[in-house]
């Protein structure tokens, strides 16, 4: 009888294992059709930390972004924070500039606040944010 419950047990656990795999198998096609279908970039860790960097200057160069913190390299992607204030001219420029980050996915921009200030008789926009590039590697995978 223990005999029994053993083979039966460990063919419970066989099947159980193949099911995950097949699960994990399905899965993963799913995730490599949905990246060629929307071209997710896949970088390298070199090659992530110099367009983070790119897009860093590009934003310290437009907007005046201040960088808050050094550029930190943990779970696969290069982090750093940055602060910078807008002065949209229309109404339709800040809202071009978040629909911007919030569609960028390379790199991704978390903004962290966000703050609406008058000095005098200028008004702007005070954004802290912190962009992420994810690269190939590391502890995830992306």
């Amino acid at each position: 009888m223990s005999e029994n419950i053993t083979k039966s047990t460990t063919e419970l656990d066989r099947r159980l294992r193949n099911l995950r795999i097949n699960e994990t198998e399905q899965m993963l096609k799913l995730l490599d059709s949905a990246s060629v279908q929307y071209s997710f970039p896949i970088l390298q860790e070199q090659d992530a930390r110099h367009l983070l960097l790119e897009s860093l200057e590009r934003f310290r160069v437009l907007y005046g972004a201040k960088v808050m913190s050094s550029v930190t390299n943990n779970d696969s992607s290069h982090k750093v924070k940055i602060e910078f204030s807008f002065m949209p001219d229309r109404p339709e420029d800040l809202i071009r500039l978040l629909n911007y980050m919030k569609k960028s996915i390379s790199p991704i921009y978390h903004i962290v606040g966000m703050a609406f200030e008058k000095v005098k008789d200028e008004r702007k926009v005070v954004f802290k944010v912190e962009m992420i590039q994810p690269y190939m590697g590391g502890k995830y995978v992306f």
